[in-house]
């Protein structure tokens, strides 16, 4: 029984863990489809605020605007 335990929460730790590090990564790609959601229907432009810290991030470094961009003009078209 205590070796079934074991096991998992081993597995609750695993999940744990890629949850951590797939959030950012899932944050991050969002920022297309609320992007082509808001041009689509202004009304939802109150959708774009969680991603201010992304367009501040893309005016402070180029590559990473460029990058992002590219990205969002894949959605938006």
């Amino acid at each position: 029984m205590a070796e079934r335990d074991e096991k998992r929460g081993g597995a609750v730790a695993i999940g744990c863990v890629l949850m951590l590090l797939l959030a950012p990564v899932l944050y991050v790609l969002s920022i297309g489809p609320v992007a082509m959601l808001v041009n689509r229907n202004d009304s939802l432009q109150w959708m774009s605020l969680p991603y201010y810290p992304l367009g501040w991030l893309a005016e402070c470094y180029e590559p990473i605007g460029d990058a992002l961009g590219w990205y969002v003009e894949l959605w938006c078209g």
